[in-house]
């Protein structure tokens, strides 16, 4: 009965909403604001802090939703692709700013984002909002469609996006 709930709701961390600030209004849309510099978006009524690697794999699905991209095609296994590695690391850059990585990822994106790579990466984000959202971080998700070479994007509208304090 509580699986859809929030991590911090099933332990017993933190109060059920009440109509307050943070819930969400019945039935209004979904809307994502992303702050890259706080590392930090708000999606379901919530702000949520992300790891910045799964910041920028989100500004990077976000961007490309906002200016009305196609999906993104998961790489083929033992396939890496560099042009996946360059965008990503534009908005990981973005996220921990010029001298924030010291190369490391740079470096490990080098021959470019492989399948593993990026299948981790997704999981990982959606592994952090469904812990902070349960089942309302279902909009958030970055979404496979069609078959192989199957395509990944954020399905929110553009009006649903919008990027803060960067």
């Amino acid at each position: 009965r509580r699986q859809g709930w929030p991590v911090a709701w099933r332990a017993g961390g933190a109060g059920l909403p009440h109509g307050g600030a943070a819930a969400p209004a019945a039935g209004a849309p979904p809307r994502l604001v992303l702050n890259l510099a706080g590392q930090w978006v708000q999606a379901g009524g919530q702000r949520i802090p992300l790891a910045p690697a799964d910041m920028a794999f989100l500004a990077w699905f976000a961007r490309r939703a906002a200016a009305g991209l196609p999906g993104v095609v998961c790489p083929r296994d033992g396939v890496p692709l560099a042009g996946h590695a360059a965008d990503y690391l534009l908005e990981y850059r973005r996220v921990r700013g010029a001298l924030g990585d010291d190369g490391r990822s740079a470096a490990r994106y080098r021959h470019g984002m492989d399948k593993g790579q990026f299948l981790e990466r997704k999981s990982k984000l959606h592994q952090a909002l469904r812990n902070a959202l349960g089942a309302a971080a279902a909009p958030y998700r970055v979404l496979g469609e069609g078959r192989a070479p199957m395509r990944y994007r954020l399905a929110l509208p553009v009006a649903a996006l919008s990027f803060v304090g960067h």
